[in-house]
């Protein structure tokens, strides 16, 4: 079973990241989990997201205490506790950073060969970019899944959203 914990504010996509890396798994025959974490928080309050990928039936029915992949929307959320705990020495993170991967490493306590920082700073759907870094890296889900996902979720929307969210998933952030 593959573990995913996403970490972000409120109004990043925290919750929709889940949800289409769920459903793109799910299109490729995976037995998925996905749920947020989150209260009564508004926007710019950290949210928390969690997936599970298996190609067995999927049992457990937790949070996700150690994740295999940790995908962080914002480095603003570092202060966090929860974003730090559970890491071992497996888990992979991936961040929307401008830091320095040696900053960042030392800020969560892991060496800094488990972590890849992309800057999208300049971004408008950083949720985005970072599902197409976590696909090129895990290699367990095809790009043209997480597309075809995406352009569904965004079928109510203006159609330069969904090609700019196009865009941002094709771009090779990893």
């Amino acid at each position: 079973m593959i573990a995913i914990r996403l970490h972000g504010l409120g109004g990043q996509g925290v919750v929709t990241s889940a949800e289409i890396l769920a459903k793109a798994a799910f299109a490729q025959g995976l037995q998925v989990q996905a749920f947020p974490f989150f209260g009564v928080e508004r926007t710019g309050t950290p949210v928390t997201s969690y997936v599970r990928l298996d190609s067995q039936p999927i049992k457990v029915r937790q949070q996700i205490y150690q994740p295999d992949w940790l995908i962080i929307l914002s480095d603003k959320v570092l202060t966090q506790a929860e974003v730090k705990s559970g890491l071992t020495k497996t888990t992979h993170i991936i961040i929307n950073s401008q830091q320095a991967v040696p900053a960042l490493a030392k800020q969560l306590s892991v060496p800094a060969k488990q972590i890849t920082a992309v800057d999208l700073s300049h971004s408008t759907y950083a949720n985005t970019a970072l599902l197409s870094a976590w696909a090129r890296l895990s290699g367990l889900i095809k790009l043209s899944s997480l597309q075809q996902v995406l352009t569904e979720k965004l079928s109510n929307k203006d159609q330069k959203i969904i090609l700019a969210n196009i865009a941002e998933l094709n771009q090779k952030y990893a």
